[in-house]
């Protein structure tokens, strides 16, 4: 294919062949979070084809133009290949369009000085508005259909909690679990068997205590601000805002107290070239890929129960090859990942 032609001309590498893959991986659950961007018209970067070489099982997608000819093949040609499609997105002003406010200010969130403001996330205490969050998420769902069942309904990145008097006891990550809940019985009367990430992520990392999680909601765990050049392993390894590696993994054994360790679900950034560039796609800079942090990392993960695992792989793309000739990682982490096995 395109990818394995370009590496063989810029870099010398023999032809890629895939190694037999032995029979139940671990993790059953191996995915890639792209935007829709880094998938069409590529010419070097077949990500379809890198997924039936490397034992990827799940593409989760964002981004506009997902009713164009070109998505509707790739999602075709996905399923026919047995890989799930999903969709994961921050969704607070698609649940909730800002345009409501001028008539409805009790649905949005209340700043901590008393004011009522649509700048992000909501009010989950209030009653009407979560009716028309889950009437939006219904429509949604019904236009964006995950081939797994899985749905992923995120507040907004970065935005405060509401602190109106019947919000304020509740932490920011059970006032997210209250909207969740809202939207997983709202989806089960369109799907019944359908079931919704709780995106602990941010704010949302620390595990809720006041409020419990209905039947379908299944544990997002996202380490945003860790260390990467350490294994999460590490404990005393010091990312962002001062995170430690061993703070995320207290905060997952405490949601995993919550949430059944089954269902639970790892969003990663090992590959996330957006965040390796500082968000700046006119300065890519260089992956730094370390495989021996994701093979740690994933003997971590593996020894909390967790199965299903997928990361961040934004702005991999043809960009991103013809700048540094060089995507031998996505080949690596996908064969880790496929012949992991619990010792």
């Amino acid at each position: 294919m395109a990818l394995s032609l370009a590496c063989e001309k810029s870099e010398g590498l023999p032809p890629y062949t895939p190694k037999p893959k032995p029979a139940d991986p671990y993790f059953a659950q191996r995915g890639i979070l792209l935007a829709w961007s880094d998938i069409a018209g590529q010419k070097y970067v077949d990500w379809l084809n890198l997924a039936r070489k490397n034992g990827f099982n799940m593409f989760s997608v964002s981004g506009e133009d997902l009713n164009s000819n070109e998505w509707k093949k790739f999602r075709s040609d996905c399923e026919s290949a047995g890989i799930a499609i999903q969709f994961q997105d921050h969704m607070a002003s698609h649940l909730l369009p800002r345009d409501l406010f001028d008539t409805h200010p009790e649905y949005f969130r209340m700043d901590s000085k008393g004011v009522r403001t649509k700048d992000y996330n909501l009010c989950p205490s209030s009653v009407e508005g979560m009716k028309v969050v889950g009437q939006n998420a219904v429509k949604i769902a019904s236009n964006f259909q995950p081939t797994d069942g899985k749905y992923y309904f995120w507040l907004d990145d970065g935005g405060d909690k509401c602190h109106c008097p019947d919000c304020e006891p509740y932490s920011a990550s059970e006032q997210a679990l209250m909207v969740e809940n809202a939207v997983i019985k709202a989806l089960r009367t369109m799907d019944p068997k359908a079931t919704l990430a709780h995106l602990a992520y941010a704010e949302t990392t620390l595990a809720p205590a006041k409020v419990k999680p209905d039947e379908g909601i299944f544990l997002q765990f996202a380490p945003f601000y860790r260390n990467w050049d350490k294994p999460l392993s590490e404990r005393s390894a010091t990312g962002k805002l001062g995170w430690t590696n061993g703070k995320y993994l207290d905060a997952l054994r405490d949601n995993l107290k919550v949430f059944p360790a089954g269902t639970a679900q790892v969003l990663e950034y090992w590959l996330d070239e957006s965040m390796a560039s500082n968000w700046d796609k006119n300065n890519l800079a260089k992956l730094p890929w370390n495989k021996s942090v994701v093979i740690s990392d994933l003997k971590t993960y593996a020894s909390y129960g967790i199965k299903n695992v997928d990361t961040y792989a934004f702005w991999i793309n043809d960009a991103y090859y013809q700048k540094f000739r060089d995507v031998a990682f996505i080949n690596e982490y996908g064969t880790e990942l496929y012949n992991f096995r619990k010792y």
